[in-house]
C-alpha cells in the first residue's frame, strides 16, 4: 500500500494542459494527500472532483477564493469506509460515516473552533488494512495544511492552536483503536539536516511549532538539542496531551541523509542547487510504523515549489463498498440533482404550448423561427396558422399562452457579408507621427511621394486588367512588375521609419557582467513593502546557494537606473 504526500500549490497549474487523471497516474500510490489545491467550493468542476478509477474528499477554504485547501484522492481499490472534512467536527455532518473521535476541545470556544476548520487545512479519511498477519486494522490518514505563522503574533497563536487541536485528535483516534497517519505540509523543520540554512542558534531551536514537533515523535526520534518546555506553547495546549506516540517513517529509514529537502524557494532558484528545506512529513504511530518498508522524497516531480513524499507499507487495503457521504460524487452538482439553468430554457410544439404541456422531443429542420412576444396585446390572441402539417409539429420555445406569437421564417442561407470597404490609404491625408522624427530630405520625399503615385496608378490599372481577364488563372508578367514595384516602394518607407524610430529611442542598456563569473546579469523587481517597492535591480543569473561556493550566485547588486547612467555616458 502506497500513501503519498504532495503541495501542489494549485491543483489546476500543476497539471496544466493534461487531465488529472493522467497527474494522479503518474503518482503511482493508491492514496494521494494534496494541500494547497487552492480551489473553493464554488470553482470545483467535474474533471478535477470525479476522475476514472478514484474516488475524491476535499476540505474547501470558507474565507477566501484561490487560497489553502486539501484533498484526499482514492483508488477504488483502497476506498475508505469513513471520510470527514476538519479537525474538530464543525464542518461535520455527523453521519455514520463520519469519523468521530474528537477528544477533549472544551478549553476553546466555538468561534475558535470554527475559526481552525474555516481554512480547509484538514481532510481525513479512514480505511480498512489487512496486516501480514491476516488482522484486518481501521487506519485514519489525516491530510493536514498547517499554517504558516511569518512575524504575526495572531497567525502564531493560530499555528499553536491547530497544532494542539491536531494531536488531540490524534491521540484519541488512537485510543479508539484506529491507527493514524498523519502526513501534509508541517510548515516547520524538525532537526539541523532538515533546513539548510547554516544559522542553527538557539532561537531557531526554541521555537514552539518545532517543540510540538519533537514532542509528538516517540523518545528514541527526540532531537535532544530541543528544550521540552515552551510557555507560549503550553498557553495552547489542551488538556490531556501525551505526546511519544509517533514516528517519522522517512528519518526511521533514513536517519543520517543529507540534502534531503522537501521546499525550495522558486524567486531566487534554490531548486537548481537543492538548497532547501524539509517541510513534509510522514508521521505513522508507532505500532503501525513497523510496516513501513520505505520512503522517498521524489525530488524529479515537478510543478509546485514543493515535491512529494511516498511511503510504502508492508499491508494491503481493503476496499469499502459503500461510499462515505462526504465523497465528492455525492455533490448536488456531481450528483444530477442540482437544479441547471438550462432547465429553465426548455422547448415545447405549438400544440403543446396551448395545452401547456411541454414536449420531451425535439424535430430538427433548417428552418429557424423567431418569435416576437407582445405582452400588451389581449390574452385571447393565438399564434399565426402555419402553412404545412410539419411546421405545426415544429418544435418552438416555450411561452405564456397569453402572449401573441407572430413567426417569421428564415432560411440557414448564408448571408452576403456587408462589411465597408476600407478608405484608399492614398486618400488619407492625416499626418503620421513619424513625420514629426524623419529628416527632411527633398530627394528623398520626392522618391517616396513619386513611389506612393505610381502604387496607386499601378493597383488601379492592375484592378482593370483583372476586370477584364477574369477567366485567366495567373497574372501577366505587366502586373507581377507592377506589384513587384509596389512592394519595393513599402520595403523602403519601413526602412525609414525604422531608422527615424532608432535615431529617437536607442532602447535600454545592455545588462552589466557580475564580477564574479563575468557573466550577464537578470533583472528582478523589488515587490516587498517599502520605498524601494517596484524599483528594478540587477543580480548575477544564477540560482542561490550556500554561501562560498563559487558555482552558485555571487553577491553582485546594481539598480537599474545606476546602469542606464552608466550607458548614457
Amino acid at each position: 500500500m502506497k500513501i503519498l504526500t504532495w503541495n501542489i500549490n494549485g491543483i489546476r497549474a500543476s497539471r496544466g494542459k493534461s487531465s488529472a487523471k493522467s497527474l494522479l497516474d503518474s503518482l503511482c500510490a493508491d492514496i494521494i494527500c494534496l494541500q494547497e489545491t487552492k480551489i473553493t467550493r464554488d470553482m470545483l468542476d467535474e474533471p478535477t472532483a470525479i476522475i476514472d478509477g478514484y474516488e475524491s474528499y476535499f476540505s474547501f477554504s470558507r474565507k477566501r477564493s484561490g487560497y489553502s485547501g486539501t484533498a484526499n484522492y482514492c483508488k477504488k481499490t483502497a476506498s475508505p469506509n469513513k471520510a470527514e472534512e476538519g479537525l474538530t467536527g464543525k464542518c461535520s455532518n455527523h453521519s455514520e460515516t463520519t469519523v468521530g473521535c474528537y477528544g477533549n476541545m472544551e478549553s476553546y470556544s466555538d468561534n475558535d473552533l470554527e475559526a481552525l476548520d474555516a481554512e480547509g487545512r484538514c481532510v481525513i479519511t479512514q480505511h480498512k488494512i489487512r496486516l501480514p498477519t491476516s488482522e484486518v486494522k481501521d487506519v485514519a490518514i489525516i491530510n493536514v495544511y498547517v499554517p504558516r505563522a511569518g512575524e504575526k503574533e495572531d497567525r502564531l497563536h493560530y499555528k499553536l492552536k491547530f497544532l494542539s487541536v491536531l494531536q488531540s485528535r490524534c491521540e484519541a483516534l488512537l485510543k479508539h483503536n484506529i491507527h493514524v497517519i498523519l502526513v501534509g505540509d508541517m510548515n516547520l523543520t524538525h532537526q539541523k539536516l532538515d533546513n539548510c540554512e547554516s544559522i542553527y542558534d538557539e532561537d531557531f531551536l526554541r521555537l514552539p511549532s518545532r517543540i510540538w514537533f519533537n514532542e509528538m515523535l516517540q523518545e528514541s526520534e527526540h532531537d535532544p538539542s530541543i528544550p521540552c518546555v515552551d510557555s507560549c506553547l503550553n498557553e495552547f495546549t489542551l488538556p490531556d496531551r501525551e505526546g511519544g506516540h509517533f514516528s517519522d517513517i522517512f528519518r526511521r529509514l533514513h536517519p543520517d541523509e543529507e540534502n534531503a529537502y522537501t521546499n525550495w524557494h522558486t524567486t531566487t532558484e534554490h531548486r537548481k542547487t537543492n538548497y532547501g528545506r524539509r517541510l513534509d512529513y510522514i508521521l505513522v504511530d508507532t505500532e503501525l510504523a513497523k510496516f513501513a518498508t520505505d520512503c522517498q522524497i521524489l525530488s524529479q516531480v515537478e510543478g509546485s515549489d514543493h515535491c512529494p513524499v511516498i511511503m510504502s507499507l508492508n499491508c494491503e487495503p481493503v476496499p469499502s463498498t459503500v461510499s462515505p457521504q462526504h465523497c465528492s460524487k455525492f455533490m448536488p452538482e456531481f450528483k444530477g440533482q442540482q437544479q441547471k439553468l438550462s432547465s429553465f430554457f426548455i422547448k415545447a410544439t405549438t400544440k403543446d404550448i396551448n395545452d401547456g404541456s411541454i414536449a420531451n422531443s425535439q424535430s430538427e429542420t433548417c428552418v429557424t423561427d423567431i418569435l416576437t412576444v407582445d405582452e400588451d396585446s389581449d390574452s385571447t390572441s393565438t399564434p399565426k396558422s402555419v402553412s404545412s402539417e410539419a411546421e405545426t409539429n415544429k418544435v418552438l420555445p416555450s411561452v405564456h399562452p397569453s402572449a401573441k406569437l407572430s413567426v417569421k421564417r428564415q432560411t440557414c442561407e448564408p448571408q452576403k457579408s456587408s462589411k465597408k470597404l476600407k478608405p484608399d490609404p492614398s486618400t488619407n491625408k492625416q499626418v503620421s507621427l513619424t513625420s514629426f522624427f524623419i529628416t527632411s530630405n527633398p530627394s528623398v520625399s520626392h522618391t517616396l511621394s513619386a513611389s506612393k503615385q505610381n502604387n496607386v496608378k499601378s493597383t488601379n490599372s492592375l484592378t482593370k486588367q483583372n476586370c477584364t481577364q477574369s477567366d485567366s488563372d495567373s497574372p501577366t508578367n505587366s502586373q507581377a512588375s507592377l506589384l513587384s514595384g509596389s512592394s519595393d516602394a513599402k520595403s523602403t518607407k519601413n526602412t525609414t521609419i525604422n531608422q527615424a524610430w532608432r535615431t529617437l529611442l536607442k532602447g535600454p542598456a545592455p545588462p552589466p557582467l557580475c564580477p564574479g563569473h563575468h557573466e550577464p546579469c537578470i533583472l528582478k523587481t523589488v515587490t516587498k513593502k517599502g520605498p524601494n517597492k517596484n524599483k528594478q535591480f540587477y543580480v548575477c543569473s544564477r540560482p542561490d546557494g550556500a554561501p562560498g561556493n563559487p558555482e552558485h550566485r555571487c553577491n553582485f547588486f546594481q539598480w537599474l537606473g545606476d546602469n542606464q547612467k552608466k550607458h548614457s555616458k
